[in-house]
C-alpha cells in the first residue's frame, strides 16, 4: 500500500503539504465501485498533524426492498488531528492512507446520514 511521506512537515511547526490521490481501499460490507479519491491538506500543528479535506468514492449498493443494484456517492469531509506521538512508531515518517480512512470514519452509513 502506498503511504504519504510526512517527514518534511514533521520537522517544522506550521509546515504543510497537499495530497491528492486515488487509492483502492478494502471496506467491510461495502463494495466500492472506484478507488477512494483523497484531497487533503496536512499541517504540522505542534503536537499533532492536522488533516483537512475530503474522501470520495462510489459504493455499489443493493436495495433491501426491490433487490436492484445501484450506485451511491460516498463522501466525507475530514478534519482530524493525529498526535505526533501516535505517528512516532511509523516507519521513517510515513502515514498510511488506511490510517486516515479509519481515523475519518469514512463509511457508507456516516456518508449518507
Amino acid at each position: 500500500m502506498e503511504k504519504i511521506d510526512i517527514r518534511e512537515i514533521k520537522r517544522n511547526i506550521g509546515a504543510h503539504m497537499t495530497v491528492e490521490r486515488e487509492m483502492p481501499l478494502q471496506t467491510e460490507g461495502i463494495e466500492l465501485g472506484e478507488p477512494v479519491r483523497m484531497r487533503l491538506k496536512l499541517t504540522n500543528a505542534g503536537s499533532r498533524i492536522l488533516v483537512e479535506g475530503s474522501l470520495r468514492s462510489r459504493a455499489q449498493i443493493v436495495c433491501n426492498r426491490c433487490l436492484e443494484g445501484f450506485e451511491q456517492l460516498v463522501f466525507r469531509e475530514v478534519l482530524e488531528g493525529i498526535r505526533l506521538l501516535c505517528l512516532a512508531g511509523l516507519q521513517r515518517g510515513y502515514l498510511s492512507p488506511t490510517q486516515l480512512y479509519h481515523q475519518s470514519g469514512f463509511d457508507y452509513k456516516a456518508a449518507t446520514d
